[in-house]
């Protein structure tokens, strides 16, 4: 059985909630006889012993990862468990700043690029025009930022080592399984009354790599990437 998981890191900043989302993909996942709830806490656990250290010193003491969510999917993307399996964390960020902990004005954040393969259609038919995935991380403290807007050298090595686990694949040996990291396309269409907003098209492509943008930006994650 080919299917996805779907995690989301779930922090707050100040009372702003941020969340960044993550899709895996495996083609030897079998669901058989397990609880796929169970199954979906093992992957999550994976995924968080792999990176939460690495996600934790891009952000300072003023953020708190407060949980992580995850919901396993078949091939359709269609949620296999009722409600998303949720581990509580309650941990702040380890970065520590050498100067000045916020900045200034809006919250700037790094954007962490994803080299992606090609489209492959999960659900009708459609693509994006545009094949990328990026997250946006942060805020960036201040003292981070240097005077022409670029990442310090100390700033993009802890964005580099979250980027190399990131988009690493996860091999659960309890579920005989591994998991690709990939991003998702989706469009939808307008809202329909009573029916709500109508899916036209979904598409998955692999993570093959990443690239960290030097210039500190005020660009936000987004849960579509059409």
């Amino acid at each position: 059985m080919a299917g996805f998981a779907s995690i989301a890191l779930v922090g707050e900043h100040f009372g702003n909630a941020i969340v960044n989302t993550f899709h895996l993909r495996s083609t030897d996942y079998s669901l058989g006889n397990s609880d796929p709830f169970r199954d979906a806490l093992k992957v999550l656990d994976d995924f968080l012993a792999n990176c939460q250290g690495e996600y934790l010193a891009c952000h300072n003491s003023n953020y708190t990862l407060l949980r992580a969510e995850i919901t396993l999917r078949n091939d359709a993307f269609v949620p296999l468990h009722g409600a998303p399996a949720i581990r509580t964390i309650q941990q702040a960020g380890t970065e520590t700043s050498p100067g000045t902990e916020e900045s200034t004005g809006s919250a700037v954040t790094a954007i962490l690029g994803f080299m992606l393969g090609p489209q492959h259609q999960i659900n009708l038919v459609g693509e994006a025009k545009k094949n990328v995935g990026y997250i946006a991380v942060g805020p960036v403290s201040e003292a981070y930022v240097d005077n022409y807007g670029h990442l310090t050298s100390e700033y993009f090595g802890y964005l580099n080592a979250l980027g190399a686990k990131l988009d690493d694949q996860l091999i659960d040996v309890p579920l005989a399984a591994t998991f690709t990291p990939v991003r998702i396309h989706e469009k939808y269409g307008p809202k329909v009354p009573l029916v709500g907003r109508v899916l036209l098209w979904r598409t998955y492509s692999d993570v093959l790599g990443y690239r960290v943008n030097r210039r500190a930006t005020w660009r936000r994650s987004r849960m579509t990437e059409a």
